[in-house]
């Protein structure tokens, strides 16, 4: 493996002829590397998502967020009142199903209609995360988002009033 700047160490450690002694000695600072090693990924992820600090070569994107139940709806009436059977709901247990849980026992097709008809799904942003550029996920614009919460929120406010 060669060594270069997109690929600076080389773990195959399986090629060094390390002896036993000198694995004591590095193992007990595998934690702190480690710690130190998550704290500066933390330090870079909060400097350009808080202080909009560019660094050459990542950017920051929403990660994977899961889908939920809208929780401003009574998802178990409005299941019911769409026909979905109490079995469909529950499980063998009181809670009901997960979204894609239901999903899968109702088909994709089905459930997506029934969904969005009744605007029972939500889907969260995704936490953000600090990534290559060469990452196929757009950008995080945090001013634009910022911007576009507030003005939701001030519409609302502005109702009220």
């Amino acid at each position: 493996m060669e060594l270069n700047e997109s690929n600076p160490v080389d773990i195959r450690l399986e090629e060094y002829a390390m002896d036993m002694e000198e694995v004591a000695r590095i193992l007990p600072h595998i934690d702190g590397w480690l710690a130190w090693a998550n704290a500066f990924k933390k330090y870079a992820l909060e400097a350009a998502r808080d202080k909009g600090e560019k660094i050459e070569g990542y950017k920051v994107v929403r990660g994977r967020a899961n889908r939920a139940w809208n929780p401003d709806k009574d998802v178990v009436a409005e299941l019911r009142a769409a026909e979905v059977s109490e079995t469909d709901i529950f499980p063998p247990s009181d809670v009901p199903r997960s979204v894609a849980q239901l999903e899968k026992v109702l088909g994709k097709s089905a459930f997506t209609k029934l969904a969005e008809s009744r605007t029972l799904v939500i889907t969260p942003l995704g936490t953000p995360a600090l990534v290559p550029e060469s990452d196929s996920r757009p950008a995080v614009n945090a001013a634009a988002e910022a911007r576009a919460a507030f003005s939701v929120t001030t519409k609302t406010e502005d109702k009220d009033k």
